[in-house]
């Protein structure tokens, strides 16, 4: 994880986080702005901290408890929750009125995650953060190579064989993107990319 960051833009850099998270932000003491699952050692959260000092909502790093028991009390404004992606997501809103009002996230953020996993283990990740998101309010981001759907540029394809023996995962097109996030119940509501075939940020919600 660690390397692939290394000399690249932060996944907020071609996104428009002020207009698409940061307006229409929950306003209670306890909204969610961002998790970031599967984050590692919270080099992202940390990043987005520092570039928006300023913004409410609480930042959440989810990541399996080997990887959050040695981080604990490190990332300053950083809570840490232990967290099995293919589990239930914890975050999420409340169902019956309580006194303290509990909301669903406004983000759910994923890095490098996908292409890990093939399609079956990636719709079963998107349908557990589907079935707790807030209708026309939270979001998935999905930080990935967006390949082209014919001629892709020749690192993401070598990339793409390259998962495929080791991990059975893949880089996808953007077709394929649209598809698997269709099949979780979610709809692309946008992509920012630098170049086309590269790395990039989908941005998907709710299917109507």
């Amino acid at each position: 994880m660690e390397s692939r960051r290394e000399g690249r833009p932060s996944w907020f850099e071609p996104y428009p986080v002020e207009e698409n998270l940061l307006s229409k932000l929950d306003n209670s003491s306890d909204a969610v702005l961002l998790i970031d699952i599967g984050g590692n050692r919270g080099h992202d959260l940390t990043s987005f901290k520092t570039q928006y000092p300023k913004h409410s909502g609480r930042l959440i790093l989810q990541d399996q408890l080997s990887v959050i028991k040695n981080l604990c009390g490190q990332l300053e404004g950083i809570e840490y929750m232990p967290h099995d992606f293919f589990e239930p997501q914890p975050v999420k809103g409340q169902k019956k009125p309580r006194r303290r009002k509990r909301e669903s996230a406004r983000a759910y953020h994923f890095r490098a995650i996908f292409h890990d996993w093939p399609d079956e283990q990636c719709r079963q990740i998107l349908e557990q953060i589907a079935r707790v998101m807030k209708p026309n309010y939270s979001k998935v981001l999905i930080s990935e190579f967006i390949l082209q759907d014919d001629r892709a540029r020749l690192f993401p394809a070598a990339l793409d064989v390259q998962m495929m023996a080791l991990h059975a995962g893949m880089e996808r097109s953007e077709s394929q993107w649209r598809s698997l996030l269709a099949s979780a119940g979610l709809s692309v509501s946008g992509i920012w990319q630098k170049l086309p075939g590269g790395e990039g940020v989908i941005e998907a919600m709710l299917a109507d």
